[in-house]
């Protein structure tokens, strides 16, 4: 039998499904990803200050994406 896999909250940083260390996404990462999941786009342009979460952000749409089997 397979195991239950849990539902992350809303704007909990994952990979592949799992919470990473119970981080969140921040508020305009949350935003953000919410225009990428509307737009789709083959190409995004995301910029930010050092250290504002541009690798979580990024994590997060790529562990979507290999979630979803589009890539």
């Amino acid at each position: 039998m397979a195991a239950a896999t849990a539902i992350p909250a809303a704007g909990e940083v994952r990979l592949a499904g799992v919470p990473l260390g119970g981080q969140r996404l921040r508020a305009w990462q949350s935003a953000a990803l919410a225009e990428y999941s509307v737009a789709g786009p083959e190409d995004y342009l995301l910029h930010a200050t050092p250290g504002a979460g541009k690798t979580s952000f990024a994590l997060t749409v790529a562990a979507d994406l290999v979630a979803s089997r589009l890539i």
